[in-house]
């Protein structure tokens, strides 16, 4: 068996099993980690990274990315400016202030700027550079503009900003917690809906682990019967014997010794013996 496993053949087979397997073991052991509800926990507590390090332009919001610290540089786009109202704060109904921020890769990002309780208070985004921080929330994917193209949405939804402007926009959005220069002080901040620790084990991201884990077993599996099938010799079944041509005269004899034994003729059942001896004998030659 190592002489084979030397070959070119089943080397270049061994390195491509090993590199499945072990591929295969580590998306397994990502999507675990992946399932983990303490994912959520280490999230909101983890130290604040750049937005475009867990969002990606054109791509979903991973869900391990919601309420996490992000940094972000850019501009705000002073000519769209939009509020979302119905929103309640302290037991007042108001409006949330949201605001695109150009970011240096030319991609952009919602940002919720503050809650006003009245229309005038929402002010206008500053010009210039800023430097924001803010925790990361999901899409409410139920927006739509409330009123034609106008300012206001029904939702902060970002498939239905991305529309109405020349750049594309990261999923989710942004809710401010500190910016640089400092905010617009008429804005009241919009506390970040933290997610919690104790939502359990999440059932897909288990599944997807586990069939990972599976795949890898099947691949070792395999290999190991396809080796053994090469290894060993395949298996040539016997021959059948030959068919042995009836002797009629042999069977009359034969059973003409036993009608004589039945009879009670003793001498005449012992010759007829005799000849049937002399017939196998003179057939067993004959073969």
């Amino acid at each position: 068996m190592l002489r084979r496993l030397l070959t070119l053949r089943w080397l270049a087979l061994s390195v491509l099993a090993v590199l499945l397997v072990v591929v295969m073991s580590l998306l397994g052991v990502w999507q675990w980690h992946r399932a983990q509800p303490s994912r959520y926990a280490a999230a909101v507590s983890a130290p604040p990274v750049g937005v475009t390090t867990v969002v990606r332009a054109a791509q979903p919001l991973p869900t391990y990315a919601v309420g996490r610290l992000v940094t972000a540089s850019g501009t705000y786009d002073a000519e769209h400016q939009f509020v979302v109202p119905g929103r309640r704060l302290n037991g007042q109904v108001g409006s949330w202030v949201l605001s695109p921020l150009r970011l240096p890769d030319g991609s952009g990002v919602i940002v919720v700027r503050g809650w006003t309780g009245t229309p005038e208070g929402a002010g206008f985004a500053p010009t210039g550079p800023v430097d924001v921080t803010g925790r990361v929330q999901s899409a409410e994917r139920t927006g739509s503009p409330a009123a034609g193209a106008g300012p206001e949405l029904s939702a902060v939804d970002p498939a239905v900003v991305a529309p109405r402007l020349s750049y594309p926009l990261l999923d989710g959005y942004v809710v401010l917690t500190a910016q640089s220069p400092p905010a617009n002080a008429a804005l009241t901040p919009v506390p970040p809906l933290l997610p919690t620790s104790g939502d359990g084990l999440h059932p897909r991201n288990l599944a997807y682990a586990l069939q990972w884990w599976v795949f890898a077993a099947f691949v070792m599996v395999g290999w190991w019967r396809m080796l053994r099938d090469d290894v060993q010799p395949p298996v040539t079944p016997e021959p059948a014997p030959a068919p042995v041509a009836p002797n009629p005269a042999l069977d009359r004899r034969r059973r003409q010794a036993l009608e004589d034994a039945v009879s009670g003729d003793d001498e005449l059942a012992a010759y007829n013996r005799y000849l049937a001896e002399l017939d196998d004998a003179a057939d067993s030659r004959g073969r």
